[in-house]
């Protein structure tokens, strides 16, 4: 008997080495950049300065209608008083509530304006992919306002100045919003797009 072993019989049908597919290549985050486009450099600043110019306008013109605002305020109260309530109110104590409801418009509004200026502020500085994110969100909220102003058109309670505002600064966030929504699907985040990086 022979001390040399038999080499295993080999399956005609098992693959030879070398064949088969190639081994997929390990994908390298440095292989790609992202490079601005000629959308980039306006969107990013004309968000940053529709989000703070808007904020300092809106604000300006709430406190030059504050009397009609008010009157306003004021009416909307009575109305919703006298059908909601069996109890007759004093004209004091719907002024009082008058000046608690604006008052608390204009702290709800100017925590929402100094957030909107910060991060108007920060557009305008960096492109990230998360401020693209919240730009898009604040300026989507300017479809709903477009909506809802051309419907207060007809309301006999406006406020003509902040009426007109509001629909001016409503249609260009719409505009803006679906420009960043083109260019998200067209190129990417702020517009720029992926290319091959310089290895």
């Amino acid at each position: 008997m022979s001390s040399e072993q038999t080499p295993p019989p080999t399956d005609p049908a098992a693959p030879l080495p070398g064949d088969g597919p190639a081994p997929a290549p390990i994908y390298r985050q440095d292989e790609f950049v992202r490079r601005a486009t000629s959308w980039t450099i306006p969107m990013q600043r004309a968000v940053g300065i529709y989000l703070v110019v808007s904020t300092i306008l809106a604000f300006a013109i709430f406190f030059a209608a504050e009397n009609e605002l008010r009157q306003v305020v004021h009416d909307q109260l009575v109305k919703s008083l006298s059908t909601t309530s069996s109890r007759v109110y004093t004209a004091a104590e719907v002024q009082t509530l008058t000046d608690q409801s604006m008052t608390v418009a204009l702290v709800s509004s100017a925590l929402f304006g100094v957030i909107a200026i910060v991060i108007g502020a920060l557009t305008l500085a960096r492109r990230a992919t998360w401020l693209l994110v919240v730009d898009m969100i604040l300026t989507g909220f300017g479809i709903l306002g477009l909506a809802s102003g051309l419907t207060s058109l007809a309301s006999a309670n406006r406020v003509p100045l902040q009426s007109g505002f509001s629909i001016l600064e409503s249609a260009i966030a719409s505009g803006l919003f679906l420009w960043m929504l083109a260019a998200l699907v067209k190129y990417g985040p702020w517009a720029e797009e992926k290319v091959p990086a310089a290895l």
